[in-house]
């Protein structure tokens, strides 16, 4: 009964061994192919054409604005934090008022606004409730 109870535990440890074998072996290969030198003759960026500095120069153009300072949105805030509430009772996500802003001409996200309120009902508990 021993020696069949250590044959057992030897072969649980053998198999285990082979599967750790198996899985080292993998991820080696899987690190040559994806380590290894490509096999085209591509050497350096491609070159600067009028084309691709043009593409760079409108793709510049068309980035979306960035929201503005932390004293514009509490600005902004100041002036619509009650309709913005109003909309939440109805069932509006941050997400569909900031979308609603942006769309308006002033464009924030919706993480920006949530931080924001939630800055303005910390700063005064009276507003939140």
């Amino acid at each position: 009964l021993r020696y069949e109870k250590r044959l057992l535990r030897e072969t649980e440890l053998q198999g285990l061994l082979h599967h750790h074998a198996r899985m080292i072996a993998k991820l080696a290969l899987k690190s040559i192919i994806k380590f290894s030198p490509p096999t085209t003759e591509a050497k350096g960026p491609p070159m600067l054409s009028e084309d691709l500095i043009t593409k760079i120069g409108g793709d510049l153009e068309a980035m979306p604005p960035k929201p503005g300072s932390q004293r514009e949105i509490e600005l902004l805030l100041t002036q619509v934090e009650a309709k913005i509430r109003a909309a939440q009772e109805r069932g509006c996500t941050y997400a569909d008022i900031a979308k609603q802003i942006t769309a308006s001409g002033y464009a924030i996200r919706s993480s920006t606004l949530r931080v924001a309120m939630q800055r303005r009902r910390k700063a005064d508990p009276k507003r939140a409730k």
